[in-house]
């Protein structure tokens, strides 16, 4: 059974009816991200409570090497972490952020920071004290340690004075995971120095400058959402005549609209042809300068009736082209707000690290 335009026509509108009866808002911008770019480059100062003990902590002597009994003293702390997820920020991201110190960081998230990951994977993996010297080179200049520090962590020793230690998974606080830290040294002023500049370097090494990238990547993104809002409403206003004839239907699919829409569609673009070709004919017979008055007034008219039919096509046509950019529109700004969604997702991942209450403990070491 053929139906007419007008039954398809509503048939292909009436999944946009819903949007455009509601009275269109303004386009706005989508709401800014806590993590700005001031936010992020001008956070305050990190509070580290260093707590000092007096009571030993018994480590067992992993090899014979008198420097070890140097390092007399230990500072433990935990970091509060985001849980691991299934695709890292660095393989969506740009070249850039796939170098080492942003993988190595990614891998610290993954609760890995201590161990080759590369090795398990296949790749060639590096010494510790690299990955920390990829982190200070990032830094920006200002914010990079002082040279004892960064010959502390840029040095072979840095694989032995620097541990994980038992991770408390099991209690997790607010949706974060727990990472122990270990880190032995020469004496408690030293331990507070490292661990402070530790800390720094994960900030300012990796996750701010991630961060950073994120932000730059979220405006873009916001620009997206903000135009594919702007089309939205341009649609909505070319819809809504059709959209008033449409609102008393309830139980059409949206598969059936489409296929009804891309048949009309082809209908009508044969239908524009024939009647361009009609006028043109029209057009061209009149013009014989044998034809009689009467066989040129019949053409006349049958030129302007081709003409109404013709317009009627072109409006058919504009209000199915308006169908589906509304469509389209609308699946761009939901692809928009997606991507937003995601990088906003990513910036609080790649937050930097809490120290869990804020402190970091001192104590003495007693070998065995």
């Amino acid at each position: 059974m053929r139906i007419s335009f007008a039954a398809a026509l509503i048939l292909a509108l009436y999944p946009l009816a819903a949007w455009a009866q509601e009275k269109p808002a303004k386009a706005q911008s989508p709401a800014p991200s806590a993590w700005t770019k001031e936010r992020i480059e001008s956070p305050p100062k990190r509070d580290i409570k260093f707590e000092r003990r007096t009571e030993k902590i018994t480590r067992r002597l992993f090899r014979a090497d008198p420097k070890l009994l140097e390092l007399n003293t230990i500072a433990s702390w935990s970091l509060l972490l985001p849980q691991p997820y299934p695709q890292p920020y660095y393989t969506v991201a740009p070249q850039t952020l796939k170098e080492l110190p942003f993988r190595r960081w990614l891998e610290f998230y993954q609760g890995h920071l201590l161990s080759e990951v590369g090795r398990a994977r296949g790749e060639s993996s590096r010494p510790l004290q690299d990955s920390f010297q990829a982190l200070i080179d990032a830094m920006p200049p200002d914010r990079r340690p002082n040279k004892e520090v960064v010959d502390l962590f840029t040095g072979p020793q840095i694989a032995t004075r620097l541990s994980e230690g038992e991770s408390d998974n099991s209690q997790n606080v607010a949706g974060k995971r727990r990472m122990r830290l270990e880190l032995l040294a020469a004496s408690p002023e030293e331990a507070e120095q490292a661990t402070a500049a530790l800390l720094e370097m994960l900030d300012w090494g990796a996750s701010r400058r991630i961060q950073l990238e994120i932000v730059q990547q979220r405006d873009a993104a916001t620009a997206r959402v903000t135009e594919a809002q702007q089309k939205v409403e341009e649609y909505t206003h070319q819809i809504a005549p059709q959209a008033a004839d449409v609102a008393e239907l309830g139980s059409l699919s949206s598969e059936a609209a489409q296929a009804g829409l891309s048949t009309l569609h082809v209908q009508l673009l044969v239908e524009r042809t024939g009647a361009r070709a009609r006028i043109e004919a029209c057009e061209r017979l009149a013009a014989r300068d044998d034809l009689p008055q009467a066989r040129r007034e019949t053409l006349e008219n049958e030129r302007l009736k081709t003409e109404i039919d013709l317009a009627s096509v072109e409006a058919r046509l504009k209000a199915i082209q308006a169908t589906w950019g509304m469509a389209s529109a609308k699946g761009r700004l939901s692809s928009a707000k997606s991507t937003l969604r995601m990088f906003d997702f990513y910036l609080e991942q790649h937050a930097p690290p809490e120290l869990d209450g804020g402190a970091v403990l001192i104590q003495p070491v007693q070998w065995q």
